[in-house]
């Protein structure tokens, strides 16, 4: 009944196609077929069966993590497992399988609507001094909810962990991971040492339009090699690799947990908030969860595992008893281990770049609404909605060391919508209003994202009140430290060559037709003080929280695991 209910949506919503030639008709059917053998292919999951007393492994948050070490686990038919995720299934919606769709997620019932407390030395544009930080609540969490960019971490920083004493995580032990997980379907790849077929996570590049030549053009033009961003060396350009497949979004609940689900030794638990690891002689025996109201004991045979990423997870380890002393009784929270939970909140900054262009090359609101971008997508599984529209990514080191990258790029091909800067971004109707009114009629355009690796600011993360309901108190810190500001007035010195070069002038766009230009005024105009000015009111988190559970050697103080 679900392949005849969605075969019969697509058809009415398509009738007029009836009305073409021939061959549009033959297509039509065709695509339909193809469609329906997709969707047959892949059942429905399994989930919400009754919970037992105790499992072998208790897994805390279904997220991009947490769903395919569920999936590991429960491959070894002896041991239980459960996985437990605070949000709702929701992987066949189609706002989580549309590519282009990922910023109307943001904000929504599939988001924890995070956000920051009022900052003290950024965000100072956005509404309350408040950065709104989105983490998905749902089955596959973030990738169910994110961009889908693959790009993965810098080989330095796995190196480092291990010098620092994590056994186990150098990049040459990790690597072997990326390539099992991995199915790369572009062709230059495929013999690469750094990329491999037969994983279970699709990966391709998102381009969709003209513009991600253009973008490595104009790489090329500032004299950086084109690269791959997962390879040997991150530093310079490349076509952005992203988690899809048939054109829709692969999310680890899609390419992990769905196979796993109809094994008996496996169950997943939605709508079901963890609110306490219980622990005894300082072991962790099992979980308390809120689920239907109600609040459900369970016990962990071996092991519980916290997923919840870099909010969750200090905040169920320290309603549980577990982190700064101080801190948890003030509350009146019991005190298993006194560790810096919560602490070494560090998170990427971007700056959202807008330009308007002189030729029909983007995406605009009008191409994703009419009948053959539709068409394309619904039946043939191709277009511009099987992309983010984040084409292109470049790596920069302004230091010159040639080891770790500090600088960013990510091109957004349009003109950034309402939807995503006043719901997302998080700036004032004043603000928005004023960079509408810059770009005037033209509805072409694209964006240039700026974004600062390796920040030497440093956040904290405590709890509200003893209510897991409660969200936590979430101090980004961002911008604390002057050198992150030095680093990243090189990173906007960067983007300035890129705007400069023959490639992006001759599509119209130039740092002239920024934005941002009717704000600072009061700043000599490209200076330092006014790029200071735009950077501490505008920039925005790119959603990458982390290390507010450091791991690290037991003589580390600043490790919690």
């Amino acid at each position: 009944m679900h392949i005849l209910q969605h075969i019969s949506r697509l058809l009415t919503k398509h009738f007029q196609i009836f009305m073409m030639e021939q061959t549009s008709v033959i297509l039509f059917l065709v695509g339909g077929l193809v469609m329906a053998y997709y969707f047959m292919s892949t059942p429905e999951p399994k989930i919400e069966v009754p919970l037992k007393d105790s499992y072998d492994y208790i897994i805390v948050g279904a997220g991009s993590a947490g769903s395919v070490l569920a999936s590991r686990l429960s491959e070894d038919k002896e041991n239980s497992v459960l996985l437990v995720e605070a949000g709702p299934e929701e992987t066949d919606s189609p706002l989580v399988k549309v590519p282009i769709k990922w910023f109307s997620l943001q904000r929504t019932y599939l988001d924890w609507g995070f956000k920051t407390v009022p900052q003290k030395y950024s965000s100072f544009g956005l509404k309350n001094k408040e950065s709104a930080w989105t983490r998905g609540r749902m089955l596959g969490g973030c990738s169910s909810h994110n961009a889908m960019v693959y790009i993965r971490g810098s080989r330095h920083d796995y190196d480092e962990w291990a010098e620092q004493g994590c056994k186990g995580w150098s990049f040459k032990d990790v690597l072997p991971y990326f390539l099992k997980n991995e199915h790369i379907t572009l062709d230059q790849l495929k013999n690469s040492a750094y990329h491999s077929t037969g994983g279970s996570w699709s990966v391709k590049t998102h381009e969709v339009t003209p513009m991600a030549d253009i973008y490595m053009k104009a790489g090329e033009q500032m004299g950086y090699k084109l690269t791959d961003c997962n390879g040997v060396n991150q530093l310079g350009f490349c076509k952005t690799p992203a988690n899809t497949k048939n054109g829709q979004r692969i999310s680890t609940a899609i390419a992990y947990l769905r196979p796993a689900m109809d094994r008996p030794n496996l169950h997943v638990s939605v709508n079901s908030l963890a609110s306490k690891v219980l622990i005894k002689n300082k072991k962790a025996t099992g979980i308390e969860l809120i689920k239907n109201t109600r609040k459900v004991t369970v016990k962990a045979n071996k092991e519980v595992i916290l997923s919840g990423g870099a909010i969750n997870s200090p905040q169920l380890l320290m309603l549980s008893g577990v982190g700064p002393a101080a801190h948890l009784k003030e509350l009146g929270i019991p005190v298993h281990a006194d560790l810096p939970v919560g602490d070494n909140l560090q998170d990427h900054l971007m700056l959202v770049n807008e330009h308007s262009i002189n030729v029909s090359y983007s995406v605009t609101p009008e191409k994703i609404k009419s009948f053959w971008t539709n068409f394309q997508f619904d039946w043939l599984g191709t277009g511009i909605k099987t992309s983010s529209l984040i084409e292109g990514s470049a790596f920069f080191d302004t230091n010159k060391d040639t080891k770790y990258s500090d600088i960013q790029f990510h091109m957004y091909s349009a003109i950034p919508s309402d939807e995503l800067v006043k719901q997302n971004f998080y700036y004032d109707e004043e603000t928005r209003d004023k960079m509408k009114a810059f770009h005037g009629d033209n509805k072409y355009g694209f964006a240039v994202l700026v974004i600062l690796l390796r920040p030497l600011s440093k956040g904290t993360l405590r709890l509200k009140s003893t209510d897991p309901l409660d969200h936590p108190l979430i101090d980004a810190n961002y911008l604390s430290n002057n050198e992150d500001m030095k680093t990243y007035l090189q990173g906007v010195r960067l983007y300035e060559q890129f705007m400069d070069t023959k490639a992006i002038r001759e599509i119209g766009a130039s740092r002239e037709n920024n934005a941002f230009l009717p704000f600072c005024t009061e700043h000599k105009r490209w200076s330092d003080s006014f790029w200071e000015c735009i950077i501490r009111k505008y920039a925005l988190t790119i959603y990458h929280p982390t290390t507010t559970c450091r791991m690290g050697p037991d003589n580390d103080p600043t490790a919690v695991g």
